[in-house]
């Protein structure tokens, strides 16, 4: 019941969406969110018996953690350099080959700071802890709703956008998608340093509560090492992505991964999903994932 009533709210939002360039653009955040939320019923079964196990607790209660050789203490400190072994270990990882709730290297967030079980580096995770026992001091709450998202959920959420696109010709609708979904393989999501904040629409952070809660992360986040990386692309002259005020990068380990990712990576790599031979054309590795705001 829960999917038809999903189904039926985006075919109605896409009828409209012609009248209206915002409406638009909400109705690929709307179908982003979808897709996540019904990705964890395609996840293994291991992820999901991990779903039930949701820890409780306010943010003001020490969480306890294993915490890296050679990480940051908290949020605001550097970060040492990431040693992440050979370079097929290094290409698996920043590809997302991973099974995140196996690895040592990511954390569960808990349950009452996100919206169903969600993975991140540990890192990461220390980072937003703190970041998220601030904000609620300031009165804002904020919620995790996607965190690490390894190849094959994010196989999951661009062929079901390919294979439900009427644009014919495979360039322009790559291109379309990419508009605010990435390609498996070329995702933030896969290194585990990139968070979604309470929504996924634009708008909902214009106003009211929304507009209050991005204030506070524009003003804030950067003292625990977070960074909208997709801003407003007309006047930060940034190329891919379209402005996404929920995605948060928790920098001082997503900046080196990116120089690995750029150093490591190339097009002939690029390979599994539908649409990846456009992949070159496109020049993702420089447009969409060396596509984000200057953070420094």
């Amino acid at each position: 019941m829960k999917k038809i009533i999903y189904t039926c709210l985006v075919a109605f939002l896409i009828s409209c969406g012609s009248e209206n360039k915002e409406l638009s653009e909400n109705n690929h955040a709307i179908e982003e969110e979808i897709v996540i939320e019904n990705d964890m019923e395609l996840e293994n079964e291991d992820e999901i018996i991990l779903s039930s196990e949701r820890p409780s607790g306010s943010i003001n209660e020490d969480v306890q953690m294993e915490r890296s050789e050679g990480t940051v203490r908290s949020g605001k400190g550097a970060i040492n350099t990431i040693n992440l072994g050979n370079v097929e270990d290094i290409n698996k990882y920043l590809i997302g080959n991973l099974e995140f709730h196996n690895d040592d290297k990511f954390a569960k967030i808990p349950s009452n700071l996100s919206s169903k079980s969600i993975y991140v580096r540990k890192e990461t995770l220390n980072a937003f802890l703190e970041m998220a026992k601030q904000a609620e001091k300031d009165g804002i709450k904020l919620t995790v709703i996607s965190g690490a998202r390894n190849f094959n959920h994010q196989k999951s959420i661009w062929e079901r956008k390919w294979n439900s696109s009427n644009i014919k010709d495979p360039v322009a609708r790559a291109k379309d998608i990419l508009r605010y979904s990435s390609m498996p393989m070329t995702s933030r999501h896969h290194w585990g340093t990139d968070i979604d904040i309470n929504s996924l629409q634009n708008s909902y952070f214009e106003s009211g509560k929304g507009l209050k809660e991005y204030k506070w992360l524009v003003e804030n986040g950067p003292k625990y090492g977070f960074c909208q990386v997709y801003t407003d692309k007309k006047e930060k002259n940034r190329k891919g992505y379209e402005m996404e005020k929920w995605h948060w990068s928790y920098m001082p380990l997503a900046s080196q991964l990116l120089s690995q990712y750029k150093k490591e990576l190339s097009y002939d790599q690029i390979s599994g999903f539908e649409g990846s031979e456009v992949a070159k054309d496109l020049d993702v590795i420089n447009v969409y994932v060396g596509g984000i705001a200057d953070c420094n």
